[in-house]
């Protein structure tokens, strides 16, 4: 066997063909290995949607949303919805970034590996290799990949993926075609049927795996440069002696801004490990650089597959699903200081000027802001309000009005 992926050779030519370029090319053009990958995951999830009659096409058909799907999500392990959107994002950073550690182009080759089982286990009677043999993969010299090349790839591969949609659609509107992939559908119903059962295992991933790998891309992914000095590993020395007597401590991630001072603190924790775990240790670490500093960073705090943002001057928690750029990092760190009190803001009575629209108004923004007890400070009451009005007393009329007011109060 020459190819990790040979045995889906004659059933999954597309997928065989760009898993294998993704091997070839591991050492030798490590951007180039994970963008293939991320092509050869999309293909097999193409084809899945296609033959399954339990997933529905999305209405933005991106992979992006085929994976987040409810019906797929539900149905798919947790562990590979988890390397599918690793394999995306790394895919997707290679191409906009141009960057793909070995690290990671290694695991997006396994993460393919276990994703291509996944589906031929459901779906096929094909026997498939037990483990990922790394022996297969050629050792070859690393060399320079261009700016020119890489955009070549991601435009040449785009095209396969649009005229596979493209031979899709023109299968649903044959008719012939049609019956075809009708019986097709019956036929792996009830293969997926008899094979659903069989258990997937939950890998249990280090801090530093998790670390390098999930929470790494997702930082890539929002422009951060982990390359840059004092990003990872940020000594500090002021921790609280009950939490260590040397009073030294090591934030795993700093995101700072360009005048010098931090804009983002990030704790990481093991994926097996309860995300919340990490809020203490986070705002522990913000309180060590607000007193050097002399400004408090925004926390973040993930195990690599949940993530919690936190402005402990304004809000509470929320669970959010990438990291933040430097500018709405920044967007955050001036509203401390700009934001305005909505309870005061005046409303435009052009758009809704009705008693009980104004009273709907005043009623929503109260919900929004308060005031934190013992001070003039505001603080988060709210993130989502509800208004509950009668048929003919001008609901979308409300709703316009206080859409234009709120997107103008958040500027």
């Amino acid at each position: 066997m020459t190819s990790n992926f040979e045995y889906i050779k004659e059933q999954f030519p597309d997928v065989f063909a760009a898993a294998q370029e993704a091997e070839e090319n591991a050492y030798r053009k490590p951007i180039t290995s994970a963008i293939y990958s991320r092509q050869a995951m999309e293909l097999l999830i193409n084809w899945v949607y296609q033959v399954d009659h339990e997933y529905e096409i999305p209405y933005q058909n991106t992979l992006v949303a085929k994976i987040r799907g409810d019906a797929f999500s539900r149905d798919v392990p947790p562990s590979i919805i988890r390397e599918l959107d690793f394999i995306r994002k790394t895919g997707n950073n290679a191409i906009h970034a141009r960057k793909a550690s070995p690290d990671a182009v290694m695991a997006s080759l396994k993460y393919l590996f276990h994703w291509t089982q996944y589906a031929t286990r459901l779906y096929t009677e094909l026997e498939h290799p037990r483990t990922f043999d790394e022996t297969l993969i050629p050792k070859k010299k690393s060399v320079k990949e261009s700016i020119i090349e890489v955009t070549g790839l991601r435009d040449k591969l785009k095209k396969e993926i649009e005229n596979q949609k493209a031979l899709e659609k023109k299968v649903e509107e044959n008719d012939q075609l049609k019956s075809k992939l009708d019986n097709l559908q019956a036929e792996l119903a009830k293969i997926k049927q008899a094979n659903k059962h069989i258990p997937i295992p939950e890998p249990d991933i280090s801090e530093d795996k998790t670390r390098k790998l999930f929470i790494d891309a997702d930082l890539i992914a929002a422009g951060w440069d982990l390359d840059e000095p004092n990003v990872k590993e940020y000594e500090v020395h002021n921790m609280p002696k009950s939490v260590n007597p040397s009073g030294k401590g090591y934030i795993d991630y700093v995101l700072w801004d360009d005048d010098g001072l931090p804009l983002a603190v990030v704790e990481a924790k093991r994926m097996s490990i309860s995300v919340k775990k990490g809020k203490n240790q986070a705002e522990l670490y913000a309180n060590c650089l607000e007193e050097n500093f002399g400004r408090r960073p925004i926390i973040f705090y993930t195990n690599g597959k949940i993530t919690y943002i936190w402005d402990d001057e304004f809000g509470t928690p929320r669970l959010i699903y990438g990291m933040y750029t430097k500018k709405e990092l920044q967007r955050l760190i001036s509203r401390r200081t700009l934001r305005k009190d909505i309870r005061k803001e005046k409303i435009d009575l052009d758009i809704a000027n009705r008693y009980y629209q104004e009273l709907a108004f005043k009623r929503v923004t109260e919900a929004f802001v308060m005031n934190e007890p013992g001070s003039n400070q505001l603080v988060q009451n709210k993130r989502k309000a509800l208004l509950v009005m009668a048929t003919g007393t001008g609901k979308t009329r409300t709703a316009s009005g206080l859409s234009i007011f709120i997107a103008y109060y958040r500027t």
